[in-house]
């Protein structure tokens, strides 16, 4: 199990946020912690529990916000009170693509998936096939099974703002339709972005091609 620790811009340990477990305040692992620029806390959902905790940078508890059922990794912070979370589309047929929830769990907005695809014997689960990342103070989104990033216009509006040709690079959902083959050839033949961070000026973004991460600047 993995806790989640807090270092200086010097790499000098500073404190470890919550602690692992099972109980209220608690983590049983941290695989997709998330830290928002304009709360400047964390949070790292639960899916045991089906709630997301959000720390302050002291290590303080400030919420529990309840995730009502939604099964998600990937969340981001579109406002001061408002958050959007990639659903994971396990069997193929999901219906959502995005959930638009407050700081109490109430759901705001859906936004629709259209990436469909026909569900094998066994599945393959990432937890990055949804990325959000923030340039300025607008929330960005994009999936590994599309091209387009897309930018969050309100709490309801997603625009599309830019394109990655990848062209026969391009992975696409119908992929999962097939596991073993899916495992065997994602990360070999096709461009798998992971990571975007963008300045005022650049957008940089690591990918996964031929079994290696590779990171670049646009």
């Amino acid at each position: 199990m993995m806790n989640c620790s807090i270092f200086d811009h010097n790499g000098k340990f500073v404190r470890k946020i919550g602690r692992i477990g099972n109980g209220p305040g608690e983590y049983s692992n941290v695989t997709s912690a998330y830290y928002s620029h304009i709360s400047q806390h964390i949070y790292f959902p639960r899916t045991s529990t089906g709630n997301m905790l959000e720390f302050d940078l002291d290590g303080n508890v400030i919420n529990e916000i309840p995730l009502n059922g939604v099964l998600s990794m990937n969340f981001a912070n579109i406002n001061s009170t408002t958050f959007a979370c990639y659903v994971l589309n396990l069997q193929g047929s999901e219906v959502d693509k995005c959930i638009i929830f407050n700081e109490y769990g109430e759901e705001i907005a859906k936004i629709p998936n259209n990436d469909f695809f026909t569900f094998g014997n066994s599945m393959f689960v990432n937890n990055a096939e949804g990325i959000f990342f923030n340039s300025g103070d607008k929330l960005n989104f994009k999936e590994y099974f599309n091209d387009t990033i897309y930018q969050f216009r309100s709490d309801t509006i997603l625009s599309p703002r830019m394109v990655f040709n990848s062209g026969k690079y391009k992975v696409s959902a119908d992929l999962k339709s097939d596991p073993e083959n899916y495992l065997e050839t994602y990360n070999r033949d096709y461009f798998i972005v992971s990571h975007i961070l963008e300045t005022p000026s650049l957008l940089f973004f690591s990918y996964r091609y031929d079994g290696t991460f590779q990171c670049l600047d646009l």
